[in-house]
């Protein structure tokens, strides 16, 4: 079996509330033997990135055989990353990735064993990756709103006609769709408007037996390769990176282009449920939901998650007034050498003007 040689790799970048829950989950559902690469990926150098590399750090201490927290890659443009590291040394035994992002998490025990079942079955159909059953995702929310008999609650939070897509010269534009139609493609209907992914995860996160039930016993199900499919997880065999690499900033769009200019063929493993928190763009609109997210899977897990924090109020202010200090003592800091080069500047005027005579 694939598994065999296959690593997870988790891109982690500023979000330090979803990539812990996302490793605690990942740690819960995934087997010993399968390691977890964990890869601060375009972070900044701020409060939100300092927590992101403590969560890998901890995890990387606790579990030394199983997170393995990635220091030998330079920081680069995200997916320059990827490549570094699946390329290097440390990486040689694997011939699959899972890469995984920092905000998508699986709730069964079964998910890794699930992708590598589908991408061995579809290996032989000119296989470019395989995937789960991604709620918070264009192309998995449509499925889901079929799947669970959800239409006509769909249809109370819609207009008759919907936009998807984005204007993007030479490559996609933003088109109108009419309902019962779904956008499943790039910047489909479940990116455009948060209020659907809050929607989505009332039905699904914060129900997660009724997830799992429903999708329980599906087979896989292709994804239109002239989709722009939004990867929030993909199975797909290393030595694939170096052809579907071309220097754009997501994945998505490197995944599709490849997918369409050489008729690969990628599957979703409708059995494999999983829950993706944000869309970048809803991160702002949607945060509330993260405090039900980390009860829900705390009692789901029966409180074996293991977290840093407890993301709790008490928690929460703590940390704001920390990022204050650290606002402070930046600021201070910042004022120190402005004193000091003023003080540099106005001696150096001093001793040109007193050269002069």
């Amino acid at each position: 079996m694939i598994l065999d040689k296959t690593c997870i790799v988790l891109l982690a970048c500023n979000d330090y509330e979803s990539t812990q829950l996302t490793v605690a989950n990942l740690l819960k559902y995934t087997p010993e033997n399968i390691p977890i690469y964990f890869l601060p990926n375009n972070i900044t150098d701020n409060f939100d990135s300092d927590k992101v590399r403590e969560i890998g750090m901890f995890y990387s201490n606790l579990y030394p055989n199983r997170v393995i927290y990635v220091n030998w890659v330079t920081p680069s443009f995200p997916y320059q990353a990827l490549g570094d590291l699946i390329y290097s040394e440390q990486l040689e035994k694997y011939d699959y990735i899972c890469k995984i992002d920092d905000d998508v998490f699986p709730i069964t025990s079964d998910w890794i064993e699930e992708l590598a079942k589908c991408f061995e079955k579809h290996e032989n159909d000119k296989l470019g990756y395989v995937t789960g059953l991604i709620n918070n995702n264009p192309w998995g929310f449509a499925e889901l709103v079929s799947l669970m008999n959800l239409q006509d609650e769909y249809k109370m939070l819609v207009p008759k006609v919907t936009i998807a897509g984005k204007n993007m010269k030479g490559y996609m534009k933003q088109e109108q769709i009419i309902y019962p139609e779904i956008g499943r493609g790039g910047f489909g209907t479940v990116w455009q408007y948060p209020h659907l992914a809050r929607w989505i995860h009332e039905k699904t996160t914060f129900r997660p037996e009724e997830f799992i039930n429903a999708t329980k016993g599906l087979e896989s199900k292709e994804i239109d390769n002239h989709l722009r499919y939004s990867i929030g997880c993909v199975l797909f065999r290393k030595s694939s990176w170096a052809k579907v690499y071309n220097g754009s900033k997501t994945d998505e769009k490197m995944w599709h282009i490849y997918s369409k200019d050489n008729n690969m063929h990628n599957y979703a493993a409708l059995n494999v449920p999983m829950v993706h928190l944000f869309f970048y763009n809803q991160r702002l609109s949607n945060k509330s939901i993260l405090d039900r997210a980390y009860e829900t899977f705390r009692n789901f897990a029966n409180d074996q998650l293991v977290l840093l924090w407890d993301n709790s109020a008490s928690c929460k202010t703590n940390f704001i007034e920390e990022r204050l200090r650290q606002q402070e003592y930046r600021i201070k800091s910042s004022q120190k050498k402005l004193v000091t080069t003023i003080r540099k500047f106005k001696n150096y005027a001093r001793y040109r003007y007193f050269r002069k005579w």
